[in-house]
């Protein structure tokens, strides 16, 4: 393990505290560009979710109807009613970045997808670095807006690419995750996607951005904050925890 990938899981609550998380749950209100543009323009307001840290796993409650709950994991999306009956599924929903009709509007499943994405990605970083399968390399830090920055090339198995395969990690001098860029599938992983984590607050024992902002990366690397693509709000987190801590 790198001194930098040791510095920023120690600024985030620990290795330990990361490697006994079991499933993480909060309240997510999430919109933006991305959603308003396809005819979504309120996707999640208030919802609880349950992330699986390990495996893009995620539950929304309530999603779009009242008593629905949306499951999503990387290769299946589905909708079921208070009853457990299925609403609506779709099966490697990925692929739906390819559908010319994903670009022009979005469907409940679709808007599931994303959410999930989003979702499962913001709450299991930085504990995502503890896994083998995960690959990290220090670069050459840099300085930003006054701000010594280190950087931390990730790649993520395909398993776990539900946004992209490669992100870029900025670091501030505390360890604390500041910024990630990528390149999201969403844009059919053309488009550089800047995503900026402010308003760092603790809860049982993890530091947790509570406001993420997605922006499309100038060629400079700057994010064009003329458009927020997505936004997440992030509230009362709480974990369920293994004894073992492995």
């Amino acid at each position: 393990m790198s001194g930098l990938v040791k510095r920023i899981l120690q600024a985030h609550g620990g290795e330990s505290a990361w490697r006994s998380v079991d499933r993480i749950f909060a309240n997510c209100s999430l919109g933006g560009v991305d959603f308003v543009a396809r005819l979504q323009p309120a996707p999640l307001r208030d919802v609880d979710v349950a992330v699986s840290p390990k495996t893009p796993e995620v539950v929304i409650a309530p999603f779009g109807g009242l008593h629905d709950t949306g499951h999503f994991t990387g290769q299946r999306v589905w909708i079921e009613d208070e009853s457990g009956n299925l609403v609506g599924e779709r099966t490697a929903p990925g692929a739906v970045s390819r559908n010319p009709r994903h670009w022009l509007w979005w469907d409940r499943l679709d808007v599931l997808y994303q959410a999930g994405a989003v979702i499962w990605f913001a709450l299991t970083m930085p504990g995502l670095l503890l896994q083998r399968s995960v690959q990290c390399e220090e670069l050459t830090p840099v300085r930003q807006a006054e701000r010594q920055m280190e950087r931390l090339r990730v790649i993520l198995p395909t398993s776990q690419a539900v946004h992209g395969s490669e992100h870029l990690v900025y670091a501030d001098s505390m360890g604390i995750i500041r910024q990630v860029d990528s390149r999201s599938l969403v844009y059919g992983g053309f488009l550089p996607v800047t995503q900026i984590w402010e308003d760092h607050l603790s809860f049982d024992g993890l530091l947790v951005a509570t406001k993420r902002s997605y922006y499309p990366a100038l060629l400079s690397g700057a994010p064009w904050q003329v458009a927020r693509l997505v936004w997440l709000n992030i509230d009362d987190v709480g974990l369920s925890r293994s004894s073992s801590g492995r």
